[in-house]
């Protein structure tokens, strides 16, 4: 692996002498990386320099993705926005939760957040789901909540759909579209081209959507 120079960024050249083609990523720690078959330095650099216009612009939409992180204890993340937990009633059961904690350690807070998040999950998200049920014909056998780390709701073959309780902290209308996602998997068990006309029939800017789940980082 060698190391290539654009200003200040530093860019990881890695040769594989079987590859045809070369083409630049950057991973999810903003590590820029070129992937090249046997090239001169000279070479890599004019396809660096060439590239520089997109390199930084995929940095900055790196550094600007969503942050939903929030202070434990003192803040929560509700439905897209920032509130302080006591400056509010609608989050008197997480006040009080809080409250009667003896000490407050990570994993002591988190069960009050994962508490609160899943008992709203079951009401918000159930009236959303029966909501889009009648709009689209496409019924769900039934609904489950659960922290999950890596996917926002899921749909089983038996019409049995399972929602993120952490989906809770994110837009309304993100939450939408969740949703119609797992409800369209009832009518195609897959991410085909037909799945997503499904989604399209009944959310027509669902890709703007998708976008910005991929955006966000929940913390």
């Amino acid at each position: 692996m060698k190391r290539l120079c654009l200003g200040e960024l530093i860019i990881e050249h890695r040769i594989n002498p079987r590859m045809k083609n070369s083409y630049i990523l950057i991973d999810k720690e903003e590590q820029v990386i070129l992937k090249t078959p046997c090239i001169s330095h000279s070479e890599a650099m004019y396809i660096v320099e060439k590239r520089s216009a997109w390199i930084h612009r995929k940095l900055d939409e790196q550094k600007r993705k969503d942050d939903y992180s929030y202070e434990p204890g003192s803040e929560v993340r509700y439905l897209g926005e920032l509130y302080q937990v006591s400056d509010n009633i609608l989050f008197d059961d997480l006040s009080s939760a809080l409250k009667r904690l003896r000490t407050r350690t990570h994993e002591s807070l988190a069960r009050c957040y994962d508490t609160f998040y899943k008992v709203r999950a079951a009401d918000h998200l159930s009236e959303r789901l029966h909501y889009f049920e009648v709009l689209t014909g496409l019924e769900a056998s039934g609904i489950r909540f659960r922290k999950m780390r890596s996917r926002w709701g899921s749909c089983s073959s038996r019409r049995m759909i399972t929602f993120n309780t952490q989906l809770m902290q994110l837009p309304t209308r993100l939450i939408d579209y969740v949703i119609v996602h797992e409800l369209a998997h009832i009518r195609h068990m897959d991410h085909s081209k037909a799945f997503y006309k499904e989604v399209e029939r009944h959310l027509p800017d669902f890709r703007d959507h998708q976008r910005a789940l991929r955006n966000i980082r929940l913390r």
